[in-house]
């Protein structure tokens, strides 16, 4: 059987021959993922250095015979039935290329993740805010008392932690372009597209192909499914216009249809009851407006799970800064500084220079990914 065939949602994988091209943190985890469940798992990369060997080595994988993906692509996807690729890996790697040419179903590690799961799903993508919005729903589940496990462009490969969590707990998955590019029917109960801007232009051929790779998320929701959006984002309200589910908004301010907010110095959301106030601003750890609509969407996307505020409230007075993501690190002097060094494009950077009072005074350095 080739494609998806090969490997049926929490079915029998034993038999499918399944190639994994890239062998960083997500091609080791699918590899470990498909040895796990019978699949004979054939590892491709394009360098075949000894400190890849080394890492299959530490991860128990030293039996997995790696070959090198600068071979001639057509003859390597020949006796595959499904390529699982790499987020690193794009689409114009000549590996992947012959299997689109040769009908070879190419999918992410996150479709092969997710199709060894039953649990329900909260993804969240966009071009900024995720690692700390996907850690601060984690946080109010886990406080709430449901099981959660938190994985993907997260840094850790969700292929790792799928079994980690029961048919009645929650994925929490932060979910990048690359990741979405391949998926084919994972499905996300919830799925929250923070902010949509210029970004990894050096991979994509249009920032509109990039935008396109976000709109995955929305592709297998289904009615009773939840889109959460930012309110006032036309691109995104569009895409709420022609969500199947549920819409949900986030913002600065209260619009008609939002689930959370923070306006008049406080985070709101809306209830059965009407609107309730969570916390205070000032209670807030986190620094900056773009961190105030990160707890606005948080807030939003774990509406379906009706967690009482006062313990939002205790996760939301307790939760720090991410390491590198906007955080104080030192202040005397009259001067603060601020590590904000995972502002990896300029919309990022911006947001956080939009949150900050007083004279700034920028450090900056880094890849421009053929952006402005």
């Amino acid at each position: 059987m080739r494609g998806l065939q090969a490997l049926p949602r929490n079915g029998d994988w034993s038999g499918a021959r399944v190639g994994v091209l890239g062998l960083g943190r997500s091609g080791r985890g699918a590899v470990r993922l498909l040895e796990s469940c019978g699949a004979t798992a054939i590892a491709f990369d394009d360098r075949m250095d000894p400190s890849t060997l080394d890492a299959l080595a530490a991860d128990g994988l030293g039996h997995v015979e790696p070959r090198s993906a600068a071979q001639d692509g057509a003859a390597l996807v020949r006796d595959l039935d499904v390529l699982v690729v790499s987020p690193g890996v794009p689409g114009t790697h000549p590996m992947v290329a012959a299997a689109d040419v040769a009908g070879l179903m190419v999918i992410s590690e996150l479709e092969l993740a997710w199709r060894r799961t039953g649990s329900e799903v909260i993804a969240v993508t966009g071009t900024n805010g995720k690692s700390t919005t996907v850690s601060l729903i984690h946080e109010m589940l886990l406080a709430a008392g449901i099981g959660s496990v938190l994985a993907g462009n997260i840094g850790v490969a969700l292929s790792d932690e799928v079994g980690d969590v029961d048919d009645d707990g929650v994925l929490v998955v932060e979910c990048s372009s690359f990741q979405l590019e391949r998926i084919m029917e994972f499905h996300p109960k919830v799925a929250a597209v923070l902010n949509v801007a210029p970004d990894h232009l050096d991979r994509y051929a249009s920032f509109e192909d990039y935008a396109e790779a976000k709109h995955n998320v929305l592709r297998n929701q289904q009615p009773g499914d939840v889109f959460v959006f930012p309110a006032g984002d036309r691109r995104l309200e569009e895409w709420a216009r022609g969500a199947v589910g549920e819409t949900s908004s986030f913002g600065l301010e209260r619009t008609a249809g939002a689930s959370a907010w923070v306006t008049d110095g406080s985070v709101w959301r809306s209830s059965k009851s009407g609107d309730e106030e969570i916390m205070p601003v000032a209670d807030l750890r986190l620094l900056g407006r773009h961190n105030h609509l990160n707890v606005a969407a948080a807030v939003a996307a774990v509406a379906p799970w009706n967690i009482p505020a006062a313990t939002l409230r205790e996760v939301l007075a307790n939760f720090g800064a991410l390491p590198h993501r906007a955080v104080q690190v030192e202040s005397a002097d009259g001067r603060t500084w601020v590590d904000d060094s995972k502002a990896t494009n300029v919309h990022a950077a911006s947001a956080t220079l939009s949150g900050l009072e007083g004279p700034v005074v920028l450090l900056v350095g880094g890849s421009g990914k053929d952006e402005d």
